[in-house]
């Protein structure tokens, strides 16, 4: 009988205590479009570690990463929290763009699913540090 090898994309970050854990089902694990390691048959690496270290999921909680790198899962760069938390953590979000009608960058951001404008702005920098700013002090997650 063949023995199953355990197989980790390079850039994948773990503990040693998690490379333990998934020593005991070896299987491939992969890479998918988003960044996120994942295997057919257990799911998103992040979320089986932390259902295997620290118990279920609640219902209504999501595992974050917190320094954005989808292939880093150790158990301190995971936490849980709620849907609208993680996306105040997200990379992407610009906070910001350029209003044709005045010709100005408009800067506004999303605090309890309402659009706050933060103000019009002569600069893309202006309005990008004033979303920063917001951002700050109304996307607190700890």
């Amino acid at each position: 009988m063949k023995q199953k090898k355990l197989i980790i994309p390079e850039v994948v970050v773990l503990d040693p205590g998690s490379i333990k854990i998934l020593q005991q089902k070896p299987c491939e694990w992969k890479i998918n479009k988003k960044g996120y390691c994942y295997n057919g048959t257990l799911g998103l690496m992040h979320r089986y570690l932390w259902t295997q270290i620290k118990g279920p999921i609640p219902k209504g909680l999501q595992i974050d990463h917190i320094n954005h790198l989808e292939a880093d899962n150790r158990m301190s760069n995971l936490r849980l929290v709620t849907a609208q938390q993680n996306q105040y953590n997200r990379r992407d979000v610009k906070g910001y763009y350029w209003r044709k009608d005045v010709r100005k960058w408009q800067a506004q951001i999303r605090i309890y699913g309402k659009k706050t404008n933060l103000g019009l702005f002569h600069t893309e920098w202006d309005a990008a540090l004033a979303y920063l700013h917001a951002k700050k002090l109304y996307h607190q997650i700890d």
